[in-house]
């Protein structure tokens, strides 16, 4: 029932368009980066904070839509503790690809972050001084999306999962939803306001559409590069607490805001052997209420490598 025989199943496809790969099975090893860092803006500063994400090793396999995937944290990144100071992190982005439906969720959960300087936020150079660590900051936050996939024949499983592939160049328009929860919170202050509030905790809950395209270049017969972008139209609703010496205060506002989504894979792909790199940014743009903004965003870097073994006739 969950793996019907491969004569049952073939004739769902064009298989002078795609390789469904119905009789392998994909072993894959892979090393992963998930970034976290948000901006705060307001009307005396502009600060970009980030989390001391860690590179993880991880193995997994692929047989058909079962995909599972493990992964822990690779030994050298404590090195950099003493630097950014130690995150508490779950940061679970996860990322599924159906012949017709794309589907995105993730839970982030992030204790510690530490603020970046102008010369690594402008200029991409190493930070020669000690970081100013805020063990206090935290953000909680919890997302989805999905989008349905207009071309029958378009895989995106080529690049990113490696259990399909497609046979000639296309690509496909995308449309569908995404909802999601923002909260940034600190027991000091988060913003200060020149009515004299301290601003403690910062929370938007969105949901809206999403509309875009993919395309996949098949460079020869085993290079390859998939680019997907989508445009994110999303209505806000965002409430701040803090405090004054009046006691505690509150506000809230509505906001309409659009952000991007990026996506895209690059590599080498033949019968047996898959690698690549895959990268997924995405972001969460003009949480503002008064003269007070947080952009949040996010990514995911992999690299991969995969082989496949015919486990059926």
């Amino acid at each position: 029932i969950l793996f019907p025989p491969v004569d049952s199943v073939i004739t769902k496809y064009d298989t002078t368009k795609v390789d469904p790969k119905l009789d392998q099975l994909t072993l894959r090893l892979y090393s992963v980066y998930n970034g976290n860092e948000f901006l705060v803006k307001s009307e005396d500063e502009t600060a970009v904070f980030a989390a001391n994400s860690k590179y993880k090793l991880g193995l997994g396999f692929g047989y058909r839509w079962l995909i599972l995937n493990a992964a822990i944290v690779s030994p050298f990144s404590n090195r950099y503790n003493n630097d950014l100071g130690k995150t508490y992190a779950v940061d679970i982005q996860m990322n599924i690809y159906a012949p017709r439906f794309q589907t995105d969720l993730r839970v982030q959960w992030i204790d510690g972050y530490y603020k970046k300087t102008q010369d690594q936020i402008y200029l991409n150079f190493e930070n020669k001084s000690p970081y100013e660590i805020r063990n206090d900051l935290k953000l909680r936050s919890f997302g989805g999306g999905l989008s349905y996939t207009f071309n029958k024949n378009y895989l995106h499983k080529h690049g990113f999962d490696q259990t399909k592939t497609m046979k000639r160049s296309g690509g496909t328009l995308l449309a569908g939803m995404r909802l999601g929860y923002l909260k940034v919170f600190t027991d000091s202050i988060l913003f200060k306001e020149p009515s004299n509030i301290s601003i403690q905790e910062f929370v938007s809950i969105y949901g809206g559409f999403s509309f875009g395209g993919a395309y996949t270049f098949l460079l020869n017969k085993h290079w390859f590069f998939s680019i997907h972008g989508a445009l994110n139209a999303s209505l806000k609703n965002i409430e701040t607490k803090g405090y004054s010496l009046i006691g505690e205060e509150k506000d809230h506002a509505f906001r309409f805001s659009l952000s991007p989504t990026i996506r895209s894979s690059f590599g080498y792909n033949s019968s047996k052997h898959f690698i690549g790199l895959y990268g997924i940014i995405d972001n969460e743009l003009y949480n503002k209420i008064g003269s007070n903004q947080i952009d949040y965003y996010f990514s995911s870097i992999k690299l991969i490598y995969a082989y496949r073994i015919k486990i059926t006739d």
